[in-house]
C-alpha cells in the first residue's frame, strides 16, 4: 500500500509535512519505476483569484502545475483540466521531449479563475472517467495514474441541475481494475471540504487516496514535489518488454549472380513491437566470398508498422562457383529502459555462376596469308569451378577459321591460372582484309559460353596475286609501247606489180597482203618449172628505214639474179622500172612510190 497512515500527510497552515524537493530537468529520462500518466484538475473558479476575500493564489497554483508539467519523465503523459460550473479538457500530451512541456505551460499560463461554481464531484468523474480511458491501452498495465485536484473551496453546486456528489465517484473507482492514486489540495484558508478526506478514506481507493492541506497555497511548491515523489515511489516496476524483430519470410532467395558482381536488392520486411534500429549481419558458410552491400547502416523500424529492409549482396572476384546458404542475423537496437532486444535470424541463398577470367579478351595475330598457319599467341585463363573447357570458333567463321589441334578440351581448377597457346588456320576461302574473329570458351558438357575474346588478323592474298595489281600495269604499258613503237617502225607490205617480158602475165604485189615473197616459187608455178631452176631462190620483201618502206631483192646465195643488168649477190633495194633478170626470165618492177633517187651528177644536170 502506498498510504499506511492517511493522516499522516495531511499538511496544515502551521505544520506541513516536507520532503527534500527534487531538482527539476526538462523531461527527464524515464528511470527502472513505470511511467505514470498524471491528470492535473485545477479549481478555475473566481474565489481562486481573490474573489469574496479569499487569497489570491492562482498564480502559485499555476507554477505548481508547470512544475509538474517540466519535471515529468520522458514516456509520461500529463492531461489538463479546468473545472468550475462544469470540467474542460484543456491538454493531453506524451511527453517525448521539452516540445510537449512547453506547449503545455502555454496552456497553463494562459488559464483564467472567472467560474462562479466549484463543482468538485464533476471534476472527479471526468478525471476518474479519463483514467478508464487511459486503462484500455496496450501498455497500460506498465503505467500507472495520479489524479491531482487543486482547490481552494468547497462544494458549490448552486444553480447546477443534476450535480454530480463528491461519493458518487467511488462507483467509478469500483470498475477500475488499476486503481489510480488521486491526491486531493485542498488550498482554502478558512473552509476545507470534509468530503475529500470521506473520499481519499474510503477503502475502494485502495489506501490510494490522500488529501493534502496547503492554505493559502503555502509550501504548495513541496506539496508537488512530495505527491511526485510518492507517486514514484509507489508505482510498479515496469514489465520487462522483449524486443524482437518479426519478419514475414523464412528464406531470401538472390538467385544467380557471376563473380564480382552485386545482386539485386531483395526486400525483407520487419516489424518490431517497440522504436529501434535493426542492423544487420550476414553469416555464409563460413566464407568471406560474400559481404552484405545494403544496408550498410541500421535502418530504423516505427513501432508496430511494417518496414521494408532491402537488402543487396556483393560477391568477390575469386569467389568459387555453386549455391550459397546464408543466414541473415537482424540485432535490434534499442533505446529504450526495461526493454530485452532479441536478435532474430532468417535464411537465404545465393548462386554463384561458373566464370572465367581471361588474361586478354584481344589477341592480334597481324598480317597473315590465307590458306597460312598464324603465329602462336599465349593467354592465361582462371575460373572460379571444377569444370571442362573447350574453345571454339564463332559460327559465322567456322568454316573459314580454325584452331590448332593443340587447342582443345582443358581442365580447370578452381582459382588456379593455366597458360594455353592460341593459333589459327586460315581457309583459302577466307576473305582477304582486317577480320575480327570471336572465340568462345563453353563449359563442354552444357555447351555454355562462359567467356568469349576477339582474335584480330589481317588477312592477305598470296603473294602472286598481291603482286599482280602492280605487274600487270606495267606488262600492259609495256605491251602498248612495244605496239606503238611496232606500229611506227613496222614496213608497210609490198606494192607495186612485175610485168614478165615475153610473157603475158603481170604479179601484183600490193593484193598479196604480205611482207615477203617467194618470187622463184611464183614463177615456177605459172611459167613451168622447167623455166627457172629449183636451185634458185628469190625472195622479195619490206623494211623501214628512216620512216620509209622499201622493197627488198634477196637472191639468197643464187649466182644468176640481176638487177638491170648487173648481177647481185646480196639484198638490194628495187626501185620503179628495175628490170629483174632470173635466168632466161625478166620482169619489170613498178612502183611509183619507189623512184629511184637522183644521184648527185644528176641532181646537178637538172639544175
Amino acid at each position: 500500500m502506498l498510504f499506511k497512515s492517511p493522516t499522516k500527510f495531511v499538511v496544515s497552515s502551521s505544520s506541513f509535512y516536507y520532503l527534500a524537493a527534487i531538482n527539476a530537468t526538462d523531461a527527464q529520462p524515464s528511470d527502472a519505476k513505470s511511467n505514470i500518466d498524471w491528470i492535473l484538475v485545477i479549481d478555475t473558479s473566481a474565489s481562486m483569484v481573490g474573489e469574496g476575500g479569499t487569497k489570491n493564489i492562482f498564480a502559485q497554483v499555476k507554477q505548481t502545475v508547470s512544475d509538474f508539467v517540466n519535471k515529468s519523465q520522458v514516456g509520461d503523459s500529463v492531461t489538463i483540466f479546468t473545472f468550475d460550473k462544469d470540467t474542460t479538457l484543456r491538454s493531453n500530451l506524451n511527453i517525448n521531449s521539452q516540445v510537449e512541456q512547453q506547449s503545455a505551460n502555454q496552456i497553463i499560463q494562459q488559464l483564467q479563475a472567472t467560474g462562479q461554481n466549484t463543482h468538485i464531484g464533476k471534476a472527479l468523474q471526468d478525471a476518474l472517467k479519463y483514467s478508464i480511458k487511459l486503462e484500455s491501452r496496450p501498455n497500460s498495465a506498465n503505467r500507472s495514474t495520479s489524479i491531482i485536484l487543486f482547490t481552494d473551496g468547497i462544494e458549490d453546486t448552486t444553480g447546477i441541475p443534476n450535480p454530480v456528489s463528491i461519493p458518487s465517484n467511488l462507483a467509478l473507482i469500483n470498475n477500475l481494475n488499476r486503481k489510480p492514486f488521486v491526491f486531493l489540495v485542498s488550498l482554502g484558508e478558512k473552509v476545507h471540504e470534509s468530503q475529500l478526506d470521506q473520499f481519499a478514506n474510503n477503502p475502494a481507493l485502495n489506501s490510494r487516496g490522500l488529501v493534502l492541506r496547503s492554505p493559502g497555497a503555502a509550501n504548495l511548491l513541496q506539496a508537488g514535489n512530495r505527491i511526485r515523489q510518492a507517486a514514484r515511489d509507489a508505482a510498479p516496476p515496469p514489465t520487462k518488454v522483449i524486443a524482437q524483430p518479426q519478419i514475414a519470410q523464412n528464406n531470401i532467395d538472390f538467385g544467380q549472380i557471376i563473380p564480382g558482381g552485386e545482386t539485386v536488392p531483395q526486400t525483407l520486411q520487419v516489424r518490431n513491437n517497440v522504436p529501434a534500429k535493426i542492423a544487420i549481419q550476414l553469416e555464409s558458410d563460413g566464407s568471406k566470398d560474400i559481404s552484405l552491400l545494403e544496408p550498410s547502416v541500421p535502418i530504423s523500424v516505427i513501432p508496430n508498422t511494417n518496414t521494408d529492409l532491402p537488402i543487396r549482396l556483393k560477391v568477390s572476384d575469386n569467389a568459387i562457383a555453386g549455391t550459397r546458404a546464408l543466414k541473415f542475423t537482424l540485432i535490434p537496437e534499442i533505446d529504450q529502459p526495461n526493454t530485452e532486444a532479441r536478435n532474430t535470424t532468417v535464411a537465404g541463398n545465393v548462386t554463384i555462376n561458373s566464370r572465367l577470367n581471361l588474361s586478354n579478351l584481344v589477341i592480334d595475330f597481324d598480317k597473315v596469308e590465307r590458306g597460312q598457319l598464324t603465329q602462336i599467341r599465349k593467354i592465361t585463363i582462371q575460373g572460379n569451378d571444377k569444370i571442362t573447357i573447350k574453345p571454339i570458333v564463332e559460327p559465322s567463321y567456322s568454316s573459314q577459321v580454325s584452331l590448332t589441334e593443340n587447342l582443345r578440351s582443358l581442365d580447370l581448377s578452381p582459382n588456379t591460372p593455366i597458360e594455353i597457346p592460341v593459333q589459327l588456320n586460315l581457309a583459302d576461302s577466307l576473305k582477304s582484309g582486317s577480320q575480327e574473329i570471336q572465340i568462345r570458351i563453353i563449359e563442354e558438357n552444357s555447351n555454355q559460353t562462359l567467356a568469349s575474346l576477339t582474335a584480330k588478323v589481317e588477312v592477305l592474298d598470296p603473294l602472286w596475286l598481291r603482286l599482280l595489281p602492280i605487274i600487270l600495269p606495267l606488262l600492259i604499258f609495256a605491251a602498248v609501247l612495244g605496239g606503238v613503237w611496232y606500229w611506227l617502225n613496222r614496213p608497210n607490205d609490198l606494192d607495186g606489180y612485175l610485168e614478165l617480158e615475153d610473157h603475158d602475165h603481170s604479179i601484183d604485189l600490193a593484193r598479196l597482203r604480205t611482207k615477203k615473197f617467194d618470187l622463184v616459187k611464183e614463177l615456177r608455178n605459172y611459167l613451168g618449172a622447167e623455166i627457172v631452176s629449183d636451185e634458185t631462190k628469190v625472195e622479195l620483201s619490206t623494211v623501214k628505214k628512216d620512216g620509209k618502206t622499201q622493197i627488198l631483192i634477196d637472191p639468197q646465195n643464187s649466182d644468176n639474179i640481176e638487177v638491170n643488168g648487173l648481177g647481185i649477190g646480196n639484198q638490194e633495194i628495187l626501185y620503179d622500172s628495175d628490170v629483174i633478170t632470173i635466168g632466161q626470165v625478166k620482169a619489170i618492177f613498178y612502183a611509183v612510190d619507189h623512184p629511184r633517187p637522183i644521184s648527185a651528177e644528176a641532181e646537178e644536170y637538172q639544175t
